[in-house]
């Protein structure tokens, strides 16, 4: 088995029989917030005769729980060692797009949400799959393999560059007012990003890393956003001085994002 797909019920019984409660309440009270016990329980018989039917479910001890190889891929929901998190703008730019890739012991299970969070299908991916998923989350286009920051900014900064860029009026003035700052050779490089950027309406897309505590409570580590560009992909990210760098998308940025072994970039990924 390298996938389950399960309905919203499904998951939420899955994490009951495997005593993950507080995932479980947390589901219910997201999605199903005025249902009675009377009415989940209801909800949860009705969940395990669609498991069973999809041999995802085996009884125990006069219990209902999941098989081994289905238990796999709902543990992985709230025991990874890290998880990568991605919202992307679909093509037109009228909704976003959510995937999660958690590793654990340097293997990847992707997590997608279809039909407004009804549905969630999990496939364990192999190393390869893994890299070439997120390498195209990133950017579509071949990554680069130096890393080349244009400038860096402040958050005020920032949050005016993506104010004025959504004003197509306000390019010139904008990228006049940087170029004085800015090297000579990046001057061409930031005048095509803030083109990009107007061209989306100054809407990014997010790589956030989580980490967990021993708790398996999630806590975002680090997070980045990438702008797809004509001709280059876009990444902006918080440096060590809690500024913010502009920057080409890269191998090596990758790498730094990324902690597990497996995305010390090597030249066969592209």
């Amino acid at each position: 088995m390298d996938k389950v797909k399960v309905s919203l019920e499904e998951l939420l019984f899955s994490f009951y029989s495997e005593g993950l409660y507080e995932q479980g309440i947390q589901l219910k009270d997201t999605f199903f917030p005025e249902l009675g016990d009377q009415e989940l329980q209801m909800m949860l018989e009705i969940a395990s005769r669609s498991l069973m039917a999809k041999d995802m479910i085996r009884e125990a001890d006069g219990r209902y729980k999941l098989t081994e190889e289905a238990a796999e891929f709902i543990h992985i929901l709230s025991s990874a060692d890290y998880s990568v998190q991605f919202s992307c703008f679909s093509s037109d730019m009228e909704r976003e797009e959510a995937l999660s890739v958690h590793m654990r012991k340097q293997i990847g299970y992707v997590h997608e949400l279809h039909y407004d969070q009804q549905v969630h299908t999990i496939r364990r991916l192999t190393e390869d799959e893994t890299i070439q998923l997120i390498c195209k989350r990133l950017s579509e286009k071949e990554m680069p393999s130096e890393r080349a920051i244009i400038t860096e900014m402040s958050n005020e900064d920032l949050e005016k560059i993506l104010e004025e860029a959504s004003q197509p009026a306000q390019l010139s003035s904008i990228i006049s007012k940087w170029s004085s700052e800015l090297q000579p050779e990046d001057i061409q490089a930031f005048g095509s990003f803030m083109i990009d950027l107007s061209n989306r309406q100054s809407k990014l897309n997010t790589m956030m890393l989580l980490s967990y505590d021993k708790n398996n409570n999630p806590d975002v580590a680090d997070i980045c956003f990438s702008i797809p560009g004509k001709q280059n992909d876009w990444i902006i990210s918080k440096n060590q001085e809690n500024r913010f760098n502009l920057e080409r998308t890269s191998k090596v940025f990758l790498e730094s994002f990324i902690p597990s072994p497996i995305f010390k970039v090597s030249a066969n990924v592209s």
